[in-house]
């Protein structure tokens, strides 16, 4: 089943892509071994929505190219740049048609974009091709074994939240892990979130009961559930970093 393009599209042209406080602890565990591989180069950010993960990636030196299917949402990356001043290019395409040579990027950072394809193998292709040897692929992503994750943004599952177009899956682990050896990448590493926000409130905006909601979510009900069930404890968020093999 091929990702319907413009579902995507309308949906990141109206969603609310609202620029995120996350805490350094997040950016820590999603970037560590870019940080500690990498000692700066190229990096794409692909699928970059708002932007705010090349912003953190610019301001630690690396030189960042956001990509996105959508204008809105390259809009939102702009604005944040140029309020940051930080010069980083964004180019509107689709992860499936990517326009770059083979092997231009040191890196490439997949933020919570690989599950809004129903088919993985293309688009993981395509990113491998244009990753160096020896470059790094960082994928964060809902977590298929946690049960939340999988209900709240999977498409399949009658429980899915409002915000999940018909091309989403909840992909686990493993089966990341395997299109992305299959595609060229190993020495895989595996970390898991349970929140990418600042407590006390899992967003930084928005209305005072939602934001309690989220409060009550992320730092009462699911520390008190990965406590007695081992599924919950698995973390609602992975990240899984790859080298691109010789």
């Amino acid at each position: 089943m091929p990702q319907n393009k413009r579902e995507e599209i309308d949906f990141f042209s109206t969603c609310d892509m609202h620029w995120h406080k996350f805490s350094q602890q997040a950016y820590q565990t999603l970037f560590g071994n870019l940080f500690t591989s990498t000692k700066c180069g190229t990096v794409l950010d692909a699928g970059c929505g708002n932007g705010v993960f090349g912003a953190h990636l610019a301001k630690a030196g690396f030189e960042v190219i956001g990509v996105d299917i959508s204008l809105a949402s390259l809009q939102v990356g702009k604005k944040l740049a140029h309020t940051s001043s930080l010069s980083i290019e964004f180019i509107r395409c689709d992860l499936e048609h990517l326009p770059f040579k083979k092997e231009t990027f040191d890196a490439c950072v997949c933020g919570a974009i690989l599950h809004h394809f129903p088919v993985l193998h293309k688009v993981v292709r395509k990113l491998s091709l244009c990753i160096k040897r020896q470059g790094r692929l960082i994928a964060f992503e809902p977590n298929g074994l946690n049960p939340f994750a999988r209900f709240l943004n999977d498409f399949r599952s009658p429980l899915r939240s409002r915000n999940v177009t018909s091309n989403e899956r909840a992909y686990t682990p493993g089966e990341l892990r395997r299109v992305l050896q299959t595609n060229g990448f190993e020495g895989f590493t595996l970390r898991s979130l349970d929140n990418l926000y600042v407590p006390p409130f899992s967003r930084d905006r928005g209305k005072l009961k939602r934001r309690l909601m989220s409060y009550i979510f992320f730092y009462l009900l699911l520390p008190a559930l990965g406590k007695f069930l081992p599924r919950f404890h698995q973390g609602l968020y992975i990240i899984i970093s790859a080298e691109k093999g010789l």
